[in-house]
C-alpha cells in the first residue's frame, strides 16, 4: 500500500496548496449549493484571507461531500495545463518504485492519493485505483475511487509529502471516514496537537498522564491514559531495568524473571483467577506489584544462607545492587509517571478492561486522539 501526498507531485513542479488556495478564493461557488453550504464556504474563505494555510483552513471548517467534490474539481481542472510536466513517466521516481514492486511478490500495488494530486495516475502503466473516496481514475472523471478498507487497515500505509502538501489533511479525512464506520476503531498518537480539531460523536481524546495527572490521581475517566509497566512483556522490561553491560546482567535478568512471576502467580491466585493462573506467561499481562518484585530484589541481595562454618553470603548476595538502583531510578523518575501510576490508579484488570473497550469497542467513540 501507498499513501501518497500532494507533494509528490509539487516536486516536478505542479502548482500546490498555496496556488490551489488562491484559485478557491476566485471561483464562484455552485448556484446548487444551500445558504448552509455558501455561509460555511464564506468562513472557510475568510480563514485563507487571514493568513491560515489551505489544509488548516479545511480541518477547521470540515466541508462537506458537495463541498469536497467541488474542490476535487478545481483541482483537477486546475492541474491539467501542468499536466505535460508528468509526462515523461519513465523519469518519475514513483514510476521506477512501480516495477520495483511489481519485481518483487507483488501481483498488485494499491495506491492511495488525495483528490488533489495526480501522480499516480501519470506514474501507472495500468490502469488503477488511486485515490480513496473523493478521488478519480485518469480516463473515468468523475468516478469515485475508493480505497479497500480491509487491506488499508491490515497493511503498513504511509503519508508522505513536503511541508504544507496535505499530508495531514488527507490523514484528517480519513480519520473521518472511519470514525463514520461502525465496526472500525482508529488511534492516532498526535505528538503535535494536529489532530484536536477533529471533533463528534466517533472521537475521543485523550493524554499521556504527565506529572500533575499523577499528583490529582487522574485517569481515565478524565481522558487522561497511563500505560502502566505490566502491560510490557519481558523484553522490554529487562531493557528498562537491566543494564546489560553489567557483569551480574544474566544474573539480574534470571531474579528479576523469577520474582516477576512469582508475584504474578500471587495476584491471580489472591484474586481467583484461576483460568488464567494456568495459562499466564511472563509476558502475559498481569497486574504485578513493582513494589513485590522490588522487596524480593532487595532481600536476594542481603540475603544470609548458613554454611559450613556459620552464615555466609547468599548466591545473589550484593549481585543485584545496580538492578535495584536503576528500578529505584525508575520508579521515582515524574516523567515516567504514566508508567508508574500510585495506588488504585491502573493496577488492576478493571482498568485494563475499561482502557480496551474505550480504545478497541465498536461502539462510539471509535477514533481516538492520543497526545
Amino acid at each position: 500500500m501507498i499513501i501518497l501526498g500532494s507533494g509528490a507531485s509539487a516536486a516536478h513542479g505542479v502548482p500546490g496548496m498555496g496556488a490551489l488556495a488562491a484559485r478557491l478564493l476566485e471561483t464562484s461557488l455552485p448556484a446548487a449549493w444551500t445558504g448552509e453550504e455558501k455561509a460555511e464556504w464564506t468562513s472557510f474563505l475568510d480563514k485563507l484571507t487571514t493568513g491560515a494555510d489551505l489544509e488548516t483552513a479545511l480541518q477547521q471548517v470540515r466541508p462537506t461531500e458537495r463541498q469536497t467534490l467541488f474542490v476535487a474539481a478545481v483541482r483537477r481542472e486546475f492541474l491539467l495545463p501542468s499536466a505535460s510536466v508528468l509526462a515523461d513517466r519513465r523519469s518519475l521516481p514513483l514510476t521506477r518504485l512501480y516495477r520495483h514492486l511489481f519485481d518483487s511478490t507483488h501481483a498488485t500495488v494499491h495506491v492511495v492519493t488525495p483528490n488533489y494530486d495526480r501522480l499516480a495516475e501519470y506514474a501507472a502503466d495500468v490502469s488503477t485505483f488511486t485515490g480513496f473516496s473523493y478521488g478519480y481514475l485518469q480516463a473515468h472523471n468523475p468516478l469515485t475511487a475508493y480505497v479497500n478498507g480491509n487491506k488499508l487497515f491490515q497493511r503498513h500505509a504511509l503519508v508522505a509529502g513536503g511541508t504544507g502538501s496535505g499530508k495531514s489533511w488527507t490523514t484528517a479525512r480519513l480519520l473521518e471516514q472511519v470514525a463514520d464506520l461502525k465496526s472500525a476503531n482508529a488511534i492516532v498518537f498526535d505528538m503535535h496537537g494536529e489532530y484536536a480539531s477533529l471533533a463528534g460523536d466517533g472521537f475521543v481524546d485523550l493524554r499521556v498522564a504527565g506529572p500533575g495527572d499523577i499528583d490529582a490521581g487522574r485517569w481515565l475517566s478524565v481522558g487522561i491514559l497511563h500505560v502502566p509497566y505490566w502491560l510490557m512483556n519481558y523484553e522490554a522490561l529487562v531493557s528498562m531495568f537491566v543494564d546489560r553491560t553489567d557483569q551480574n546482567a544474566p544474573n539480574q535478568a534470571m531474579v528479576m524473571s523469577r520474582a516477576i512471576v512469582d508475584t504474578n502467580s500471587s495476584f491471580l491466585a489472591d484474586g481467583g483467577h484461576s483460568d488464567i493462573l494456568a495459562n499466564f506467561t511472563i509476558d502475559s499481562p498481569v497486574p504485578f506489584a513493582m513494589g513485590s518484585v522490588f522487596a524480593t530484589l532487595n532481600r536476594l541481595n542481603t540475603e544470609m544462607v548458613p554454611g559450613a562454618r556459620g552464615e555466609k553470603q547468599g548466591d545473589f548476595y550484593g549481585k543485584l545492587s545496580r538492578l535495584i538502583q536503576r528500578l529505584e531510578g525508575k520508579r521515582t523518575d515524574r516523567r515516567l509517571g504514566f508508567l508508574f501510576a500510585g495506588a488504585s490508579i491502573a493496577d488492576g484488570y478493571e482498568w485494563l478492561e475499561q482502557a480496551v473497550t474505550l480504545l478497541l469497542a465498536d461502539e462510539p467513540p471509535r477514533a481516538v486522539k492520543a497526545g
